[in-house]
C-alpha cells in the first residue's frame, strides 16, 4: 500500500499524484483505515532501521566494497549518478539497503563489526529485511530504483528452505523489466556501451571501475545467450550447436579457458563465461 495519501512524502511525481487522486475518492472512514495502515507501516520501517545509513566511514566503505566487489558483477548502475546520489545523500534507501546487504556478503570482518553487527549473517539478514521491508510496504515510487533493488536482492539465501531465494528475486526482477518495456529492441552490448562521458569526475576510491575483463565477460554472456534463446526444435538445436562452437571460438585471450588457479585479479570472468557455455 505505501503511502497512497502522501503523509510522508514531500516531492511528489505524477505516478504518485496519479495514486493520490485515486485514493482521495474514498470514503472518510476507508481513509482513516488507511492512514492507520500507512502510519503503522512507516513505525515498521522506523523501528528496524530501514530508512537509516551507517556512520559515513562505515558506509563509505560499503560502498567501496560493493563498486570494487559487487559492481562488476551487476553493473546496474550509472557510477557517475549513483555518486551525485550518494553525496548528495539521495540515494533511495530501498537501493541503499540492498547495495549494504551485497556489500556485507563480501566485507572484513572488521567492517561488519565496525558497523555493529556480531556476525556476518545478522548483518546481511539484517540488511536484507530492511530492503524487503521497504519493497514489502511500496515505500520506493521510482520504478527503475525498484528493480535495480529486487535485481541485488537476488543475491540472498537465507537457508535450504528458504522460499524467497534467488529465483523468487530474479522473477520479480525480470517481470518488473519486462513490464518497463526493457527487453524490446535492445541492440547486442559492446565496449562502448560502458564508457562514461565525466568518467574523469568519479572518485575511483569509492566508486572502481570494471575492468576490461569483467565488460568482455558481459558483452559475451549476452551474445551467448542470444545465441540460445530460440524455441527447441531439431533443426534449431542442430544450428545452435554451431553457433555455440563459433561463439567459444570467438573468444578473446581475455577470456579463453585457463588451467591455472583462478582468482578475483587473474582467470576470474573467463572461467565464469566458460562455466555459462556448459
Amino acid at each position: 500500500m505505501g503511502d497512497p495519501l502522501g503523509a510522508s512524502r514531500n516531492g511528489r511525481t505524477w505516478e504518485d499524484a496519479l495514486e493520490h487522486l485515486y485514493f482521495s475518492q474514498l470514503g472518510q472512514s476507508t481513509k482513516t483505515q488507511i492512514e492507520e495502515h500507512s502510519r503503522n507501516q512507516r513505525l515498521q520501517l522506523r523501528d528496524i532501521g530501514a530508512l537509516k545509513s551507517f556512520e559515513k566511514n562505515v558506509s563509505d566503505d560499503l560502498i567501496r566494497i560493493f563498486f570494487e566487489m559487487c559492481y562488476p558483477q551487476c553493473p546496474i548502475f550509472d557510477r557517475a549518478d549513483f555518486q551525485h546520489n550518494y553525496e548528495a545523500g539521495r540515494v533511495s534507501p530501498l537501493v541503499l539497503q540492498a547495495v549494504f546487504f551485497l556489500a556485507l556478503n563480501h566485507c572484513s570482518e572488521e567492517l561488519y563489526k565496525r558497523a555493529g553487527f556480531a556476525n556476518r549473517y545478522l548483518a546481511t539478514f539484517t540488511c536484507y529485511q530492511r530492503a524487503k521491508t521497504l519493497y514489502d510496504t511500496n515505500y520506493e515510487s521510482d520504478a527503475i530504483a525498484t528493480l535495480q533493488a529486487v535485481y541485488l536482492l537476488s543475491f540472498w539465501w537465507g537457508s535450504p528452505m528458504e522460499q524467497k531465494d534467488m529465483w523468487h528475486w530474479t522473477g520479480i526482477a525480470c517481470n518488473r523489466a519486462q513490464s518497463l518495456g526493457l527487453h524490446q529492441s535492445v541492440e547486442m552490448l559492446g565496449e562502448d556501451d560502458f564508457e562514461i562521458s565525466d568518467d574523469d569526475l568519479i572518485n575511483p576510491d569509492l566508486f572502481r571501475e570494471p575492468t576490461r575483463q569483467s565488460r568482455l565477460y558481459f558483452i559475451y554472456l549476452a551474445e551467448l545467450y542470444s545465441r540460445t534463446g530460440a524455441k527447441f526444435n531439431e533443426p534449431l538445436a542442430l544450428k545452435s550447436l554451431d553457433d555455440l562452437t563459433s561463439w567459444k571460438a570467438s573468444l578473446p585471450r581475455e577470456l579463453k579457458h585457463r588451467e591455472s588457479t583462478v582468482s578475483v585479479e587473474d582467470g576470474l570472468w573467463a572461467t565464469l563465461v566458460n562455466l555459462s557455455y556448459l
